[in-house]
């Protein structure tokens, strides 16, 4: 009868380890959400910080050009002018697409993720092929496959193999020491 229960506990025990691993899982990658959020936050105050600095430079650097200018068109207090433009707050829309631009041109080249040996091509149907192995999937699903193989190598010194699921555009990863097994 000891060995039965034996049996019953590291079942349990199992199923308790896989519950917490579960658990753990879903605490980091809200940890990571909440990073993630926060940076974002922070950016986007820098962002509105450098705009209104850049704006009081300018203002500051074009009194000091225009200084007699505006004392010979009879303006005493140049800064009532700026408190006029005060309701600039935002850049134009303009720099954002520049901005964009920017960001689109500037990504980073993506490896495949099957045999490592090569940078990703588009394939001009919205996916992206290895040219070495011919392994396709979408930006999308690389950059999400990329996250969990950072996440897991945290975790675990494997190594996930991807392959794509049969019959279906799917591609399933599977670590070769801890058995984690995701579908991408």
């Amino acid at each position: 009868m000891l060995t039965s229960r034996t049996e019953r506990r590291s079942v349990k025990q199992n199923s308790i380890d896989r519950s917490k691993q579960w658990r753990d899982r879903f605490r980091k990658q809200c940890e990571e959400r909440v990073l993630t959020e926060r940076r974002n936050i922070v950016d986007r105050r820098r962002q509105d910080n450098l705009w209104q600095r850049v704006i009081q430079d300018e203002w500051e650097m074009f009194k000091k050009i225009h200084e007699q200018a505006l004392q010979d068109e009879g303006i005493v207090d140049p800064d009532a002018l700026f408190e006029d433009l005060s309701n600039i707050q935002e850049p134009p829309e303009d720099l954002d697409a520049e901005s964009e631009y920017i960001h689109l041109h500037s990504a980073p080249i993506l490896a495949c993720v099957h045999c490592l040996g090569a940078s990703l091509q588009p394939d001009g149907f919205g996916k992206l092929v290895c040219p070495k192995c011919t392994f396709r999937a979408t930006e999308q699903t690389f950059v999400t496959i990329q996250n969990a193989l950072a996440r897991h190598g945290q975790q675990c010194p494997g190594r996930i193999g991807f392959a794509p699921e049969p019959g279906s555009d799917a591609i399933l990863g599977l670590c070769d020491t801890c058995d984690e097994m995701e579908v991408f």
